[in-house]
This record gives structure tokens, sequence and C-alpha cells, in this order.
């Protein structure tokens, strides 16, 4: 038996300890020599600390801990200290002020930005189910009818990448290509001097001096109805009936083959036809095809009376037999309407 053993079985008898309780404890003493066995004490250096719920030996003045340990079973501090727990009086590992014990650890009771412990999930949790976002409960609806969506990374309520353009209050697709937002309407609109036409921002300005104007049909400048003809850049009222545009000079001409001729007795010039056929020859006066003077036109042909028959013996120039297509050249008795072949 060593010196510091005899001394507390010395102490022990001082302060009334019961005889027998004095031999238990110097057989067990001597049990463990034997065995080389050592019980590790509270506060122990060379014995494990203690745990939640675990009887502890108080630490020196001002050093909580006691025999507690310092961190918990995933390596985080373990918020204990060694207190006497009331109902027993004895001393055993609790949580500090500040924690609560949840699911076998310390949890604090202190949570960020209005939030609350929860002691069922030992989370810290927002009240109305709203998120705990950067440190902070904050509201989690969006606006009714803006098709707003909450953002948890900036805690925002902000409008989605399909609809990103908020007008209004509300959450709105990207304009058309060539368009912009009205600030004021929220409606997509052209920019200045174009407008829109079938789908697409086009220009309506036409050409200053042109006399054409925009259609929203063919989304095009053209000519009005009262000046359809285009040429040279302008539009120019529709030629007379009969007559053609000169693209070179853009006057209304006769077509080629044909001459402006204004007929006997009528004050309206029309477009004759210069070809003629049979001998004919065109005549600006009467604007018509006509053979020379002394000669008549019978049969297709033009025939002059005193020369058609000439040679030909007792035969003279019958003209009814020549509008009848028979030979114009019949004998002077031959009765009319019988004409010779």
């Amino acid at each position: 038996m060593d010196g510091q053993r005899f001394d507390e079985i010395t102490k022990a008898l001082a302060a009334g300890a019961s005889r027998r309780r004095i031999i238990q404890g110097i057989a067990a003493g001597a049990l463990g020599a034997a065995f080389g066995l050592r019980r590790a004490a509270p506060g122990d250096a060379a014995g494990p600390c203690r745990q939640l719920g675990e009887a502890c030996k108080p630490g020196p003045t001002g050093i909580e801990l006691g025999s507690c340990c310092a961190t918990n079973a995933n390596g985080g501090a373990s918020n204990l200290f060694c207190q006497k727990v009331a109902e027993t009086g004895a001393d055993r590992c609790e949580c500090t002020t500040g924690f609560v014990r949840c699911n076998g650890a310390c949890v604090s009771i202190s949570c960020p930005g209005g939030a609350s412990l929860n002691t069922t999930t030992c989370t810290c949790e927002c009240p109305d189910s709203a998120p705990l976002c950067n440190g902070a409960c904050v509201p989690n609806t969006c606006p009714a009818g803006s098709g707003q969506v909450f953002n948890t990374s900036t805690c925002a309520c902000e409008c989605p990448s399909t609809a990103p353009e908020a007008c209004g209050g509300v959450c709105l697709a990207p304009c058309p290509s060539g368009q912009v937002r009205n600030a004021t309407t929220c409606a997509c609109e052209c920019g200045p001097n174009t407008v829109l036409c079938n789908g697409a921002c086009v220009s309506d300005a036409c050409p200053a001096g042109s006399g054409q104007v925009f259609n929203t049909t063919s989304c095009s400048c053209v000519c009005p109805a009262s000046t359809p003809d285009s040429c040279g850049g302008i539009c120019r009222s529709a030629c007379a009936v009969g007559l053609t545009r000169n693209p070179s000079t853009c006057a209304c001409e006769c077509p080629s083959g044909t001459v402006s001729c204004t007929p006997p007795g009528s004050t309206t010039a029309t477009c004759a036809s210069t070809t003629c056929s049979g001998g004919q020859v065109f005549d600006p006066a009467t604007c018509t095809c006509a053979c020379a003077p002394d000669e008549v036109f019978c049969g297709g042909l033009c025939h002059n009376p005193e020369t058609t028959c000439a040679g030909l013996h007792n035969k003279i120039f019958n003209v009814e037999c020549c509008n009848q297509g028979a030979n114009p050249c019949q004998n002077p008795g031959q009765p009319s309407g019988r004409c010779k072949a």
C-alpha cells in the first residue's frame, strides 16, 4: 500500500466512514494492483472525458468544463459544462448556457434572422414556412399575378428567364426582333420611322417626290390607284387606251407599228396600224390603208381598172367579179353575178 492510499484511508476513518466501506475500498485497490488495473477518476488527465448526461468532476473555479469532453463525436465544440443536477445533487455534464439538449447533442438556441430552433429537427426554421436566405428569414411569397419567382440566391422575387422583362409589375416575354417595349403601355412597338407589317418592323418612308405610298399588305412603297404607272421613279397617270408607256422617255406612245392619228370627223387621236396589205399604203389623212387614187381594192388587192386586163382579148375589168373572188377580167357581155372563175 503506497503513502497516498494510506492517507486516503486515514482521512476516511477521521470522517467517520464505516469500517466495512473502508475494507471494501482496500480490497478493490489491492485487486486492481494485482491485475495491473487503474480506475480513471473524473477529471483525471489519463482517464476518458465525459459526454452529455454522464457524471463528471467539476474543474477548478472558472473552468466550467471540468471532466466533460470539449468536443463532440463530430469534432465540433461540445458546449458542455459540469454542473450539479438539482434533483439528485450529483455532478453531470449538461449543455452550457444558450444551448439545449437535442438528439444527444447541445444545440444553440440562438437562430439568425428571426428564425427559431425546432427541437424536433434540431435546426433553425423560419415562421410561416418562410425560407432562411443569406442568414435571414425572408418572405418567399411573390406578388400574385406578377409571374415572379423567388430566387434563393438573391433572396428576392425575380422574373424567370422565360419572361425576363418586368413592366407594370408583370413579367413579360422579350419583344420580337426589331421591336422595343413601351415603358408606359408595356406593349412591344417598332422604333421611329418604322411600322409593324406582317410581323416585322419595316420602314414606311417612301422616296420623296416619287408619289408612292406605303402599302400595309405588301409592306412596300407602291403607286396609288390615281397614278398607277411608275416610270423614272415617279408615279404617273395611266396612258390612254391603246397607248403604251415608253420606258426611256416615260411618255405615252402608240405601240410599235402604229401611229397616232385623228380620223376625219373625230377630235380624239387613236393608234392606227401602218401595216397595209394588197398593195395598199397608209393614208394619214384617213388613218386607214388605201390604194392609189387610180386603183380600186378588191379581192384583197389593189387593181388599176385600166391596166389589170390589158393584153387580154376582149376582156374588161369587172369589179363585181373581183369582189366575189372571181377573175376580175370578164367578157363585156358577161351578166353580172355570173363571173367565171
